[in-house]
């Protein structure tokens, strides 16, 4: 049985992405370097199979923190002497090489044709991993190790990723309902009349079309309908899908090379019939997932600016970060700003991070009540109010805290030990699962059935352990976590049961909409009317 429902498999279809990128140095720095990087692959390389190495170089990374400090102890800790300088070099390294990876591997995409929602979903699937992989790298990197800090900058992280997700599934266009582009169903209708022929037509007789519109067609002038229907608009990500037998003509959509040629067949003896109900189709555009970044996002400046905490880490070494931020800046003696707290520089950092964060905050409730308002305008309404479904969040985020803080805020069991690595995985692990719950709602069109996932009985295991943790609150002893030991049993516990819940949500996923959509997920491959799968590597491209 399968994971996804057929009415959401159905959906899938209906999909397309579209992201806005504000960013300066995206756009005239990193993105011509991207553009050239991709072309270095052969296009008998899936997509996801870039992404996935790209996710594996910071795995890479992990695992070298992994064996050079098994402990997670700093420097300041005493004995612990930590990784050689060098390995900081490599994850600087390592972390540039998976944003230019994951940045690429839209454009493989559209390279190989392999486009489309199941690509999204790995993306982001990843880059939910890399979040919490880098915040215990970088943590380390700025000698914050076993702290409160680190698991701020966890919840930090954590939310900013959240947010973006919770907008996009917010944000997601939808064409406006037939009734209000009648005026372009007769003008089309008419221009077909008149054009006849110039439509290429084909004997054989298709059931379904597709065509690529990524926009409102009610927002097109009138005049310009015709023309850029007719010229085709295939180079745009969005594609529409319907069955056409209620028709009584037949079109069909072949793509050649950027150009989409309406062939309408009644038969077999080519007559060219134009019926008015194939526009309804048009009216029923995709919903258009759109990704905001700003002039400063994560993705982009926040990953630089991590790989160069990096290099200065691996030229200076982890105490750079223990200078006082005014010391170091030389701001001490300045009125008023001697005043505020001389903090060590990866304590500020911190602080910096805390204002970026509720700016994210700000933009993000922004877009979405921009969206909203939209909505109403087009006599809809979201199933929820939007800020609702930041509490699922919270609830997490106040869930972990509550565990951490046994048997106390300053003195816990788990930040005080070797759990404290596995313990933030398994936190990772469990998000993970929930954005992409989240995203997977987003794609097969969830929003206007309201299935945003509220609940997720991933967190079982952390109510447990957090309810367990705080038991002498109430004046009872714990009854799992009676120790230190004892509570590191059981946070590894909760890391396998997160590995294997989210293993297995991703392995039904994938094999779900694989099968429906009929493209592989890690091979150039797609499946042929007979069901058997065939290489779909471009045959213009000479580099296979």
């Amino acid at each position: 049985m399968g994971y996804l429902p057929q009415h959401s498999l159905e959906n899938l279809k209906k999909y397309s992405y579209k992201a806005v990128d504000k960013s300066l140095l995206s756009r005239y720095v990193l993105n011509p370097f991207w553009t050239w990087f991709v072309t270095l692959w052969p296009v008998s390389v899936a997509p996801n199979t870039i992404t996935l190495t790209g996710l594996s170089i910071v795995f890479f990374n992990f695992f070298t923190l992994i064996y050079y400090d098994p402990l997670y102890l700093t420097e300041r800790d005493g004995e612990n002497v930590g990784p050689p300088q060098w390995v900081y070099y490599t994850w600087g390294i390592g972390l540039f090489a998976y944003q230019s990876l994951d940045a690429i591997d839209g454009k493989q995409a559209r390279r190989t044709g392999m486009a489309g929602p199941l690509g999204e979903m790995f993306d982001h699937g990843c880059d939910a991993l890399n979040t919490t992989l880098e915040v215990i790298l970088a943590s380390r990197a700025l000698g914050l190790g076993r702290s409160w800090w680190t698991v701020a900058s966890q919840i930090a992280t954590l939310a900013n990723f959240y947010l973006t997700t919770w907008e996009e599934y917010h944000t997601a266009k939808k064409a406006p309902p037939a009734s209000r582009d009648w005026w372009f169903r007769l003008v089309f209708s008419t221009s077909l009349a008149i054009s006849g022929n110039s439509f290429s037509s084909n004997s054989s007789v298709e059931k379904r079309m597709d065509i690529d519109l990524p926009f409102r067609v009610s927002r097109i002038p009138l005049w310009k309908r015709c023309i850029f229907l007719q010229r085709g608009g295939s180079r745009f990500g969005s594609s529409i899908k319907w069955e056409s037998s209620n028709f009584p003509v037949w079109y069909r959509a072949s793509l050649f090379r950027g150009r989409t040629s309406l062939a309408p067949v009644w038969g077999s003896n080519g007559h060219f019939l134009y019926h008015l109900n194939v526009f309804r189709a048009l009216c029923r555009l995709s919903f258009q997932s759109q990704l905001f970044l700003g002039y400063f996002s994560g993705p982009v400046e926040g990953i630089i600016m991590i790989v160069v905490i990096y290099l200065i880490t691996g030229y200076y070494g982890t105490g750079f970060w223990e200078q006082r931020i005014w010391t170091f800046t030389g701001l001490s003696r300045v009125p008023l700003i001697n005043k505020l707290p001389n903090l060590p520089l990866n304590e500020a950092f911190m602080v910096f991070g805390a204002f970026g964060l509720a700016f994210n905050i700000i933009t993000s409730y922004m877009n979405v009540r921009r969206a909203a308002k939209a909505l109403k305008r087009s006599q809809e309404q979201f199933h929820t109010p939007p800020l609702l479904l930041l509490l699922p969040f919270l609830f997490t985020a106040l869930l972990q805290i509550a565990w951490l803080s046994h048997p106390k805020f300053d003195d816990s069991y788990i930040i005080d030990s070797a759990a404290f690595v596995p313990f933030l995985c398994a936190w990772g692990l469990q998000f993970a699962h929930m954005v992409g719950r989240m995203i997977l709602a987003h794609v097969t069109g969830g929003r206007e059935e309201g299935r945003f996932p509220i609940w997720d009985w991933v967190w079982v295991w952390s109510v447990i352990g957090a309810v367990d943790a705080n038991l002498p609150l109430l004046g009872i002893a714990p009854i799992i976590q009676r120790s230190q030991r004892h509570t590191s049993y059981f946070v590894w516990l909760t890391l396998i049961v997160s590995f294997v819940a989210y293993a297995r949500f991703v392995t039904l996923v994938i094999g779900d909409i694989t099968n429906y959509l009929g493209i592989a997920c890690f091979t150039v491959r797609k499946k042929d009317e007979k069901g058997v799968w065939r290489d779909a590597v471009p045959t213009g491209d000479k580099r296979q």
